[in-house]
């Protein structure tokens, strides 16, 4: 009976000391996550749909040279534009933010910031209209990496 009672306050100290760690290794969240923009600009002609207004996320080199090519293939001026085509898939995932059309050419998005939660990815960004004189419909664009992923990702225009 003895070893039994021991035994006992053995397993329930153990148990006690365990589940009361403090892990130092914990995470804080939300927290930052650090990206690069690799792409901004302007596209003047008439894309699909599913691109207007859109956000897209992108996991895979394929995917990222159809979007390449199809904004290189329709960018307006190469003095507003550039987008840069080196994506380590291992260990990136784009982010695209594409624009409603608008009447004139000048609008640029701006990241606010990207945070990290438990169970996604936050992306606040603001969208700001300047007319910049050259007066042809367009649709603005603005593409990013960030550390790969595979949490959701949620976009929300301040």
């Amino acid at each position: 009976m003895k070893k039994i009672i021991l035994n006992y306050i053995l397993f329930t100290t153990l148990l006690f000391l365990f589940s009361c760690s403090n892990d130092e290794n914990a995470i804080d969240y939300p927290i930052n996550v650090e990206y690069q923009i690799i792409g901004r600009g302007q596209i003047i002609n008439t894309l699909p749909d599913n691109l207007v207004d859109a956000n897209i996320v992108i996991n895979d080199h394929n995917t990222w040279q159809e979007f390449h090519s199809l904004i290189q293939s329709n960018h307006f001026n190469d003095n507003l534009y550039y987008i840069n085509n080196n994506v380590d898939f291992n260990d990136q995932t784009v982010l695209l933010i594409f624009s409603n059309y608008f009447p004139e050419i000048g609008n640029y998005y701006d990241i606010n910031n990207i945070s990290e939660t438990t169970t996604n990815i936050i992306v606040t960004y603001n969208f700001y209209t300047e007319y910049s004189g050259y007066p042809t419909s367009g649709l603005t664009f603005l593409a990013i990496v960030i550390p790969k992923t595979t949490k959701e990702i949620n976009f929300i225009q301040m």
